[in-house]
């Protein structure tokens, strides 16, 4: 089966600044089954988190993990 095409591309680095729109898209390939849905993860918000992540990890008390993800 294809793939969906993404807009912008997974991975893809994208600048914006305070007040910007950014529209994400997703379209199915030919053939997906109806009540196919897709979800958009983000760790906008969570810089604080990602932070204190980083200096514990460098700090040798916890391996990084993805918990700043949502």
């Amino acid at each position: 089966m294809d793939k969906p095409t993404m807009n912008p591309a997974p991975g893809e680095r994208v600048l914006r600044f305070v007040g910007d729109r950014l529209r994400f898209s997703v379209r199915p390939p030919p053939g997906l089954p109806n009540g196919s849905r897709a979800f958009l993860r983000t760790n906008l918000g969570k810089t604080d988190r990602l932070r204190q992540e980083i200096v514990a990890t460098h700090a040798g008390k916890n391996p990084m993990s993805i918990a700043f993800w949502r």
